[in-house]
């Protein structure tokens, strides 16, 4: 796997870090999210203007702050996205581009794996939402296998043949890892 570091708000840099690859994972956001509201579009815009260029597919790590209370209770593709928030309007607009760079003919992964949640996640749909704060849940069912079905999709979707295409199982500990493995491998094939 090869390393290149790079500013994502150089569009220069990133289409020299871009060229010659098949899948982007645009999964960056400025430094410690300083002026994210400015500075996410044009860094989106430099991956889809670089993707451009050579026919890469573009994957984005979703989330579910585009969707309003009106979406729930289950999620779907056509869902509507009437967020509530500022960054959510945001990622609405986010993926709007990505969605008139697919309609140009570029492809397109948005993984919308769900939300955080944990002892130490604050601002979330899941316990602001889902489990209301002094009632336990009554039912927590197996969200499956993300890892095996990113990677997977991913391979399928890659305008050009992987040479490496990871894949593993999930567990509460090794999630994260597997989809950084998946990501790096992607994002290093040249």
């Amino acid at each position: 796997m090869t390393w290149i570091s790079g500013d994502a708000q150089n569009a220069e840099q990133v289409e020299a870090a871009a060229s010659e690859c098949s899948v982007i994972v645009h999964a960056v956001n400025p430094p410690g999210y300083r002026n994210w509201e400015q500075l996410v579009l044009p860094m989106l815009h430099n991956t889809i203007n670089a993707a451009e260029r050579n026919g890469a597919l573009i994957v984005l790590p979703g989330t579910i702050y585009n969707y309003g209370p009106d979406a729930f209770p289950l999620l779907r593709e056509d869902s509507p996205q009437d967020p509530i928030t500022r960054k959510g309007a945001i990622r609405v607009q986010m993926e709007n581009a990505l969605s008139a760079y697919a309609q140009r003919g570029g492809k397109v992964l948005i993984l919308r794996a769900g939300d955080f949640f944990g002892p130490l996640a604050g601002n979330n749909w899941f316990s602001q939402g889902l489990v209301k704060p002094g009632h336990p849940p009554k039912v927590i069912k197996n969200p499956g296998k993300p890892a095996q079905d990113i990677s997977g999709l991913i391979c399928r979707m890659s305008p050009k043949p992987l040479r490496h295409c990871w894949r593993g199982g999930m567990n509460s500990k090794r999630f994260p890892v597997s989809i950084c493995v998946v990501t790096g491998i992607l994002m290093g094939q040249r």
